[in-house]
């Protein structure tokens, strides 16, 4: 955040951000620039869908993939 404050850089932050809540939050509130989703992808390639259900979002998805749409995220 202060860095933010006191430099014309981009933020990016990431690390123990794993909730699409916490991240949407620290988005709005101008405390970074970016979020970055390192281990978590890593573990879970899986997330974007998630996230995005828990924030209500519908996705495109690509026609290939929309078979594995019935499984729920």
């Amino acid at each position: 955040k202060k860095i933010k404050k006191e430099t014309n850089l981009v933020v990016i932050a990431g690390g123990l951000i794993e909730d699409p809540v916490m991240a949407n939050g620290v988005l709005e509130a101008l405390e970074a620039d970016l979020i970055f989703f390192g281990r978590l992808s890593l573990r879970d390639p899986y997330f974007p869908l998630r996230f995005a259900s828990r924030m209500r979002y519908d996705l495109e998805w690509p026609e290939p993939y929309i078979r594995g749409k019935k499984v729920s995220y």
